[in-house]
């Protein structure tokens, strides 16, 4: 586990200076293009699409390499992460139940928990939904 947590922060650092080396090389071009006068002056318009064209064609393919690396750093911190605990919730005991007969010989169970009287083939109560065996 600990190995693709080390080894998704690693990517992701990687990612992160790839894409620091990425916007530092497209404004060093975006500049150098605007120093060598290449550039008119006249239409800002005309100006932002070859900075737009130099800085990408300098910066771009770090940029996107970064991405890759963010993407491969993402998964490996996913499968590097601690399994969730799963809880259980044990039923308490089972209620205790008492064999009753009547005057016809018929027999049934008190339940344990709220004392109503069930059939003695009944496995849950019939008023609270106790299991009985």
């Amino acid at each position: 586990m600990r190995t693709w947590t080390a080894i998704g922060a690693i990517f992701f650092l990687i990612a992160l200076l790839l894409l620091v080396i990425g916007f530092v090389q497209g404004i060093r071009a975006v500049q150098g293009h605007q120093a060598t006068g290449q550039s008119p002056n006249t239409g800002n318009s005309i100006l932002s699409q070859l900075g737009e064209t130099a800085f990408w064609s300098a910066g771009g393919l770090f940029i996107i390499s970064s991405l890759i690396f963010f993407i491969i750093g993402g998964v490996g911190l996913y499968a590097g992460r601690e399994p969730e605990q799963i809880t259980v919730k044990v039923e308490p005991d089972l209620p205790t139940v008492q064999s009753i007969s009547n005057e016809q010989g018929a027999s049934q169970i008190r339940c344990g928990s709220c004392g109503t009287l069930n059939d003695l083939d009944a496995f849950f109560c019939k008023r609270c939904g106790k299991r009985f065996r």
